[in-house]
Order: structure tokens, then C-alpha cells, then sequence
């Protein structure tokens, strides 16, 4: 029996799974506007509970590939955008708000870009999620999660700052660790 739940776990089936949660996740990401209003705070809760549980599976069944990184970052970017959004139409929140808390994501977008045009895709691929990144997913969803709740106005404003701050210092920690990244692999071309 138990060779039978290994066979089962290294299967192509179970590596699948993280990619399927994902594209879940992206499908919730346009439909998370038009949810009504009592629908979208378990909407919000389920979509970040799907982006914990597909990178543990993901970890855990070494299902880890590039297609499917790059799935779960859009699918990311895309749920927490669309959340924002419905957030700001809404009035829940103001919009500059909505450009505080994805500081991070403006500085990732603006490296993407960058890397498109100059064709420096092995610098781009070498970033990995490290605790600061990890650390602002969590506390703009928390955040998010008490405006949905109706939680406490001086309650929303603390997590707006933390979400914020965390946004601002994953944006530099980004930013920093891409130019290093470029320093180095350019000092690295000189050298050969």
C-alpha cells in the first residue's frame, strides 16, 4: 500500500496539481468584481490560501518547473490586482492606497520590462522569493482581509502601513538584488 501512495505522489497527476490551483487562482482573479460583495471576502481567503497550498505541494512533490513559477506569479499579480481594484471601485479604499501596497509589484513589472527589452533573461531568472516578498504577500492580504471584514478604521490604517512599508523595502530588496545580480554577471562577462 504504501508503494502504491508513492507512485501515486510522484505521478504526473500530483505534479499537475500545483499548475491546476494556480490557473484556479487566475480564473478567481476575473471573476473576484463581479462576486457579490458577501461572496468576496471567502473569494479572498480562498485565493490566498491556494497560493500557500500549491507551493507547498509544488515543494513538497518537487513539481516545481519554470512554466509553472511563472503561472503562480501572473495568477498572483492578477488576484491581488483585481482584489485592489474591486477594493478601490468600491470605495473601501483609496486608490493611492492601491499604489502603496503594490510598491513591490511596480518594482518587479518595471525589471520585467526592462529585461524584455534587453534581453537579460538569466539575470531575471536567477531572483528568487525571498522573506521580504513573502512578508508583503502576507500582510497586503491580511490587510485586505480586514477591509473586507470591516474591520476597526485604526486597524485597517496599522495593516495599510505594514502592507506598505513591507511593499516598499520588498521593492527595494528587488530592485537591489537585480542590480547586483546585473553588476555581477557583467563583471563576470569581462573576466572571460
Amino acid at each position: 500500500m504504501r508503494v502504491f501512495w508513492r507512485g501515486l505522489m510522484a505521478s504526473k497527476f500530483v505534479r499537475a496539481v500545483p499548475n491546476v490551483i494556480s490557473s484556479l487562482r487566475l480564473a478567481l482573479a476575473f471573476v473576484f468584481p463581479a462576486l457579490p460583495d458577501d461572496w468576496r471576502l471567502p473569494a479572498l481567503i480562498a485565493g490566498a490560501m491556494s497560493d500557500w497550498i500549491d507551493g507547498l505541494i509544488a515543494r513538497r512533490y518537487k513539481a516545481m518547473t519554470v512554466p509553472g513559477a511563472l503561472l503562480d506569479a501572473i495568477a498572483d499579480k492578477l488576484f491581488t490586482l483585481s482584489v485592489l481594484i474591486t477594493i478601490v471601485m468600491n470605495g473601501d479604499a483609496a486608490w493611492w492606497q492601491a499604489v502603496v501596497v503594490l510598491l513591490r509589484d511596480l518594482a518587479v513589472a518595471a525589471i520585467a520590462c526592462y529585461v524584455m527589452l534587453v534581453g537579460r533573461f538569466d539575470s531575471f531568472r536567477r531572483m528568487r522569493p525571498r522573506l521580504p516578498g513573502k512578508l508583503t504577500t502576507t500582510c497586503v492580504f491580511i490587510w485586505l482581509v480586514a477591509l473586507l471584514a470591516g474591520a476597526a478604521a485604526e486597524a485597517e490604517w496599522a495593516l495599510f502601513a505594514l502592507a506598505g512599508m513591507m511593499s516598499a523595502i520588498a521593492g527595494a530588496d528587488y530592485i537591489g538584488r537585480f542590480i547586483r545580480e546585473l553588476r555581477d554577471h557583467s563583471s563576470t562577462m569581462i573576466s572571460t
